[in-house]
């Protein structure tokens, strides 16, 4: 309430709800459904600047002791990993006439690192009444940096601007570095190189483009001299970040106040509003020094452009912020009668429509604002940085999706005939990415062999990746055959792994890497370390373990420096030139073994001529602690007496997987030595390629098809035929390809 004594103009300062007042509550929290989330005693305060004067009032709750737990033991917002907090905010529609623009805003921006309170939309009611629609929102204090980036409080510098005042406002820490930092900015060219680097060590360029893009696409008329927060550790290697927050007057929500200033929202250029003269409502000059400063520098100059380019093609392209627009109102339309009922019309609230009808007619101006405001950004680009005003699209493909991707400056491309618009005068960054086992091979479209190319997109254009398998002649020779990942707490050895020489000859592994799936996890052998003909090498974590539990072994070496997860891993063996030899991807859990979870028991390799990426192809160990450096338990006989372990009968199985796209592998069974031939045909009976034409010993083989013709083309999506013929044996099966 308002109390006794009080200005009677809006904000009513002196008010009642003015005063910094902590009471004692008790909420409720229930899921959709009605389920109870939580319900606990917390301090309550109302929150917020002018808002306090709407009758509908923001609150922030606090735990505390004093009212029985520190802490909200629940994770208020489903997709955070967070489970616990020590306040949250209920926030009130401010100066929104649609009552979910803030949360749409930074849901938006969160695609892209940019550092948002967690949003959630509510309906609340309180002593039993309904008291409206609200925004569950995270505190921005240095909880919310801790939990959020591990900066620790008494390591935190929390700043905030204000549009009264040039200097940082302390929320927490000290506003010293900052200081420092703005004034070394503001007296030195950071077109000069050296003065661009140093001020990059200091400031999260990434978070700072992003951060701007945000701001600057949805049109967030009440900054930057406003609402603006940053943050960083005080540690030498911090770097400042800002927070997006209170945003409610972007994406077309203007006052009559705002519309005097600029004249129409759809010629007003927001960029320029972000280099600010000082002369338009919340940009004065010291508010948007840092970010004009860096725009002097041209190699920031064009990361921005490319990547705002990259934010309008994905994230704030017309269908993108539709979709999520429509989904959050979606959620509260049930309540919005409800709402406008309780609030509007109503000289305390000036925000909330007086009807339905002009509810909807702010969501279509919110619609239109979607649509037009992708060009609209790109025109202002062309204004203020001198742009040709052409951008034209460029279409990404692959041969196959399969082998790897295309990176178009900050995005990572993983669909076929994706299209984006960039300008004729800035240099896109272009970089094919091929999948572990496949290598880049060339482009289609132009004249490149070079994974990586900066290309000025003069005309639309059609550019396609090539990749294809690596080739290796060590590949199927050396594999991984025993895994011992999670130890029995009895029999703790470390982790480790056996590799066994499938071939008849001596192989050097000089400059051979191991790696599990972190590319950091690297162990690289020295040049003395070779492998026999049908030997086995042990790679041990730690090799004192190891070897004081496996006293009989002397073929190991170690320390690796890595251990595995015992959630499962991709393991990998590399030759010298960094091709791939084998990898396997195990995992604890069903069809995989489980026994080698803990048990006692190691992953053990059913037959080395089996596909080893296959769970079927191993069995957990029948020896206690398995069989490093020696043949594996699983095996009926020693692998040299290879008689008792041949197939007893020619057989070609069914491809796996089937139908596939475009990665299919096909087992079949020699009982004796002979010359094979597998190849494959169209449903029509034509030629398609030879899988296989060469004399094989016996044993049980494998051999893989991409889906590519002799040629090695793409073949259509359909049915084809495989036939093998083996000496007399010859049989025919059938696999689809799917696309």
């Amino acid at each position: 309430v308002a109390g006794n004594s009080f200005y009677p103009w809006y904000p009513y300062y002196g008010s009642n709800f003015w005063e910094d007042w902590e009471k004692e509550a008790h909420i409720e929290f229930f899921e959709p459904g009605g389920e109870i989330g939580f319900k606990q005693n917390l301090g309550i305060k109302i929150f917020g600047g002018w808002s306090r004067a709407e009758a509908q009032k923001s609150f922030s709750f606090f735990a505390r002791s004093i009212y029985g737990k520190g802490e909200i033991d629940y994770r208020l917002f489903p997709d955070s990993d967070i489970d616990s907090y020590e306040t949250f905010i209920l926030r009130s529609h401010g100066q929104d006439n649609v009552m979910f623009r803030d949360g749409f805003h930074t849901s938006l921006a969160s695609e892209n690192d940019v550092a948002v309170q967690d949003y959630r939309p509510a309906v609340v009611y309180l002593n039993g009444e309904f008291w409206g629609i609200q925004n569950i929102r995270e505190k921005v204090n240095e909880h919310y940096i801790e939990t959020h980036y591990g900066i620790d409080p008494d390591d935190l510098d929390l700043l905030s601007t204000v549009s009264s005042s040039p200097e940082p406002e302390l929320v927490h820490g000290s506003t010293e570095d900052y200081i420092e930092l703005k004034e070394f900015i503001s007296n030195n060219d950071l077109s000069i190189q050296s003065n661009y680097d140093y001020v990059a060590s200091k400031y999260d360029l990434e978070n700072l483009i992003e951060y701007h893009i945000a701001q600057i696409f949805v049109m967030n008329f009440d900054w930057p001299g406003n609402n603006n927060k940053l943050f960083k550790s005080k540690s030498a290697s911090g770097k400042w970040r800002h927070i997006m927050f209170d945003s409610d007057f972007g994406f077309e929500r203007w006052t009559d106040l705002v519309l005097g200033y600029i004249g129409s929202y759809q010629s007003y250029n927001m960029l320029d509003h972000a280099y600010g003269d000082g002369t338009v409502f919340n940009n004065p000059l010291w508010s948007t020094a840092i970010f004009t400063s860096f725009l002097d520098n041209p190699e920031f100059r064009q990361k921005f452009i490319n990547t705002y380019c990259d934010r309008i093609n994905t994230t704030y392209n017309t269908e993108n912020t539709l979709y999520l627009m429509d989904s959050l109102k979606t959620i509260i339309e049930p309540y919005v009668s409800d709402h406008i009922n309780r609030y509007g019309p109503s000289i305390y609230d000036s925000y909330t429509p007086n009807n339905i009808s002009q509810y909807n007619s702010a969501i279509q101006l919110m619609t239109n604002f979607a649509s037009y405001r992708p060009d609209n950004a790109r025109n202002e680009m062309v204004e203020i940085f001198g742009l040709s005003g052409i951008s034209n699209n460029i279409s990404i493909y692959t041969n196959d999706m399969e082998m790897g991707h295309v990176r178009v400056n900050t995005l990572n491309i993983n669909e076929q005939g994706w299209t984006g618009k960039y300008f004729f005068d800035v240099p896109v960054p272009i970089k094919a990415i091929p999948k572990f086992g496949y290598e880049f091979s060339y482009w289609e479209g132009i004249p490149s062999l070079e994974d990586s190319i900066t290309l000025l997109i003069n005309d639309e254009i059609d550019l396609i990746a090539h990749f294809s398998e690596i080739e290796n002649p060590h590949q199927g020779l050396i594999i991984i055959n025993e895994i011992n990942y999670n130890s029995n707490d009895d029999h703790d050895s470390g982790d480790w792994i056996e590799l066994y020489n499938y071939s008849d000859q001596t192989i050097s592994l000089a400059g051979w890497e191991f790696l599990d799936e972190d590319d950091s996890h690297v162990y690289t052998f020295n040049d003395s370390i070779s492998m026999e003909a049908r030997g086995y090498l042990v790679l041990c974590r730690d090799s004192s373990n190891f070897s004081n539990l496996y006293m009989e072994v002397d073929n190991f070496i170690g320390d690796i420096g890595f251990g595995f997860s015992g959630g499962g891993e991709l393991l990998r063996l590399l030759d010298s030139t960094g091709a791939l030899v084998d990898a396997v991807e195990y995992d604890d859990d069903d069809p995989w073994p489980l026994e080698p979870d803990g048990s006692g028991s190691t992953l053990e390799l059913i037959n080395p001529e089996l596909d080893n990426s296959l769970s079927d192809s191993w069995a957990s160990s029948t020896a206690n602690y398995g069989t490093p450096g020696s043949i594996n338990s699983v095996f009926s006989s020693l692998i040299s007496d290879k008689d008792d372990m041949l197939p007893t009968v020619f057989a070609l199985h069914q491809n796996y997987p089937n139908p596939f796209n475009p990665l299919t592998r096909i087992n079949y069974d020699l009982p004796q030595d002979e010359h094979t031939f597998i190849v494959v045909f169209d449903i029509m009976g034509r030629y398609v390629k030879t899988l296989v034409d060469k004399n094989q010993t016996a044993g049980f083989k494998t051999v893989k098809w991409d889906a590519t013709n002799n040629k090695g083309k793409r073949v259509a999506a359909g049915m084809y035929i495989y036939r093998i013929v083996s000496g007399s044996f010859s049989e025919t099966k059938k696999m689809i390809l799917i696309k």
